[in-house]
């Protein structure tokens, strides 16, 4: 009997083309497709994301089945329908709906992008190619932060750091320094934003063209939320392609920016983490104040100590 479908269940099989196999038969009957020829997982990512007979399928977790209350599909579809809208270069998408095999399986299909991983191309490119990627990263988020509606204070994204336990792990008065930033934070400036500018999630084809992927993180969010994971991943802490971005601010400013990109991120404490693990010298039992957890990010900025520090969210 096979095993039943829990978080752990799905974290063991979310790649596996064997196990998705009938739910994307179903889905492809469910548009009027043929039965799939080959499955081939992609990079890897919280839903379950396929190439299939050359296009991509992404399977989202069921709503029985995952441990958070945001609906994903719903946001995905909306923000790359709005990006494209933009003009910014996403895959479009080709299908959307939900089957039921056992579960409810919502599913998006979009068009297969030829292009690879950010991440792999920054380290071919020379020094000026990385600079016109900067610079272009920073067009793009200005494209992408346009301010198409009236917002109101964002309630939920506080509750999302402090409800996501994912600064449980460091000490307590860091935790109160934290929420208390937190409860004091201005959002009378905010807009959507992607949210998760990883190495992974834009593509680079052989012209130079980046698309961006995955938009399953996107929130309403000051323009700042988008810093953390463009220069702690995206640009591999690379501070000319930092300073860039930042069109040569001081490094106290840049300093400034990460930091409230970082607090106020869904992922912040994750991010955090992985720069103390990639830092010799450094635990999390020195963070004991957010003014270290500031002395930190100085200090990867201005020695450009940290080798590898990609970051996984």
């Amino acid at each position: 009997m096979p095993k039943r479908l829990d978080w752990n269940r799905w974290c063991e099989v979310f790649q596996d083309p064997t196990f998705f196999e009938p739910i994307i038969a179903e889905i492809c009957e469910d548009c009027g497709w043929d039965r799939p020829v080959s499955i081939k997982p992609l990079t890897p990512g919280t839903n379950a994301v396929f190439a299939v007979d050359g296009r991509v399928f992404k399977v989202f977790v069921p709503d029985d089945v995952k441990p958070w209350k945001e609906n994903d599909f719903l946001t995905e579809v909306f923000h790359i329908e709005r990006a494209v809208s933009l003009g910014v270069n996403t895959p479009n998408i080709l299908a959307k709906g939900r089957v039921i095999h056992q579960h409810i399986w919502h599913y998006i299909l979009m068009e297969y992008i030829t292009g690879i991983g950010a991440g792999i191309a920054l380290k071919r490119f020379g020094s000026q190619e990385k600079l016109d990627f900067a610079n272009h990263m920073r067009d793009l988020i200005g494209k992408m932060h346009r301010s198409d509606t009236t917002f109101e204070v964002h309630a939920n994204l506080i509750e999302r750091v402090v409800e996501g336990k994912r600064w449980g792990k460091y000490c307590d008065t860091l935790q109160r320094e934290l929420f208390d930033y937190l409860a004091a934070i201005d959002l009378s400036v905010c807009s959507y934003v992607h949210g998760d500018l990883t190495s992974e999630n834009l593509l680079i084809d052989h012209d130079g063209n980046v698309s961006v992927i995955d938009f399953a993180d996107s929130v309403v969010a000051p323009i700042y939320y988008e810093y953390a994971p463009i220069c702690f991943d995206l640009f591999d802490c690379d501070m000319e392609m930092i300073e860039a971005f930042f069109e040569s601010k001081s490094i106290d400013h840049i300093v400034d920016e990460l930091l409230k990109g970082l607090l106020i991120h869904d992922f912040g404490g994750d991010i955090l983490k992985t720069l103390v693990d990639k830092t010799p010298g450094y635990s999390i039992e020195n963070l004991k104040h957010l003014d270290d957890v500031k002395a930190l990010i100085r200090n990867i900025l201005n020695s450009g100590i940290l080798e590898g520090c990609l970051i996984c969210m």
